[in-house]
């Protein structure tokens, strides 16, 4: 495994440990906000290159459903709806893919609107 993929491993693995024992689970983000997961995410916009391997890694690509401009590894991400970049998503496009959560940067611009707009972020 890639040594910078470490951190974000350890960001997304309890999300992916609490299907194993289908109960909630609460998450702290690099914010200090905590998330809350009744179920595991099924459908993942990642914003962030490292946190779309990360989902791959943990074998969980075929939940993602977006991905920003940048995220072009595994080469099946390619195919997947571009929604913007880290920075400056394309809030409504992420919004129109119904995402159980999105994975982001916590200097991206669209943390707080997503929020607003009912959706759960995970920042890193």
């Amino acid at each position: 495994m890639k040594a910078w993929l470490r951190w974000p491993l350890a960001l997304c693995l309890p999300l992916w440990a609490a299907a194993s024992i289908a109960q909630p689970i609460d998450l702290v983000d690099d914010r200090g906000v905590t998330v809350k997961f009744q179920q595991p995410p099924q459908r993942i916009v990642s914003l962030l290159p490292s946190l779309t391997e990360t989902v791959c890694e943990l074998g969980k690509c075929d939940r993602l459903v977006g991905v920003d401009r940048y995220s072009n590894y595994p080469a099946s991400v390619r195919s997947l709806p571009q929604v913007g970049g880290g920075i400056d998503p394309i809030i409504e496009a992420v919004v129109a893919l119904k995402p159980d959560v999105v994975l982001m940067a916590t200097s991206s611009r669209g943390v707080q609107r997503l929020e607003a707009l009912g959706l759960k972020v995970v920042a890193r």
